[in-house]
């Protein structure tokens, strides 16, 4: 009996081995860059299925999970501005800037419970990016005037590929034309100037590509890359970055575009905001593809997993405080 359990351990074991070996493998090839994004699933099976192990006197299999386990444990907190930190320094503010980001998922019909929710929340938020909205939502969207009077598109024959804004208060769009010159994935500016702000915010977004073949992952990073870009371009002090950018904080292009652009970008808190996907109900089974970075003058207040709405993906709703002079 105890040699079929190890038997069993050794084959729970191997996918994971697997996914890592993949994962270590991703500057050279873009399927092994995929692997990377399950960074959560190989720190936690790696320490569960380690323990497991040890108990079960499998101690050679136990330990090289127990070594995986740590070490992509340190490469999920490492990832932050600021690792290791689990709360956030300026907690106790008031915030003065509301965000949502909300990739609605193009099939998606519940708009019950879309203007529901909206009708219960609008009061606390500023900005809403809605992503995969389409030219069916934004008659939808229409309907939320009520809530949002200021809207991007403001109608059809808008350029906006799939990204519309909800405001309280006028703001200015600006798109950012893509490097293909099939100009897919366009990404976005927005100026958005309040009378308490001492300077205009400006919040870029943009829906990267999915990575799912090997032309869709060079969009994805050259999507990265434009917005990259443009924010380093940019002197003005603050600056947000929102979207579903198909990656996570564990891959290169994630890291590059962090360091290059000198943006902030944390979660404070022991999980990660994973977003999707949501038919996975459990935050440690899903991965975090939706970000919001901030530059070092703005202050992260909050940062926090939503409701889905009937979408594949959850809200993120960040809550920030731009200091008044």
């Amino acid at each position: 009996m105890e040699k079929v359990i190890q038997i069993f351990l050794w084959i729970c074991a191997m996918p994971l081995f697997y996914g890592y070996v993949m994962a270590l493998l991703a500057p050279y090839h873009w399927f092994f860059d995929t692997h990377v994004n399950f960074t959560i699933q190989y720190a936690l099976g790696g320490l569960l299925l380690g323990i497991v192990a040890l108990l079960l006197q499998c101690p050679v299999l136990g330990v090289l999970l127990l070594l995986v386990g740590l070490l992509n444990t340190y490469t999920v907190y490492n990832s932050y501005s600021d690792p290791f930190v689990f709360s956030s320094p300026y907690q106790n503010e008031t915030p003065n800037l509301t965000i949502v980001q909300y990739n609605k998922l193009f099939p998606n019909q519940s708009w019950d419970k879309i203007e529901h929710w909206v009708k219960e929340n609008h009061e606390n938020i500023d900005i809403m990016v809605v992503q995969e909205s389409g030219i069916h939502t934004l008659y939808k969207l229409k309907n939320l005037e009520k809530y949002f009077p200021y809207q991007f598109p403001e109608n059809p024959k808008q350029r906006f590929n799939d990204v519309s804004i909800l405001s309280h208060i006028p703001f200015k769009v600006e798109e950012i034309p893509s490097l293909n010159i099939d100009g897919h994935t366009p990404g976005m500016k927005v100026t958005y100037q309040r009378p308490d702000m001492p300077e205009p915010l400006h919040l870029y977004s943009i829906h990267a590509q999915s990575p799912a073949s090997s032309n869709k992952h060079k969009e994805r990073t050259e999507d990265l890359l434009i917005m990259k870009q443009a924010i380093m371009k940019d002197p003005h002090p603050y600056k947000l970055f929102v979207g579903d950018l198909n990656t996570t904080p564990y891959s290169r292009v994630f890291q590059d575009f962090l360091s290059d652009t000198e943006m902030t970008y944390n979660d404070f808190k022991w999980f990660p905001n994973t977003t999707w996907h949501s038919d996975l109900r459990f935050p440690f089974l899903m991965i975090p593809i939706d970000h919001m970075f901030y530059s070092p003058e703005i202050h992260q207040i909050s940062k926090d997993v939503g409701p889905t709405l009937g979408s594949d993906h959850h809200m993120l709703m960040g809550k920030f405080r731009i200091p008044q002079e």
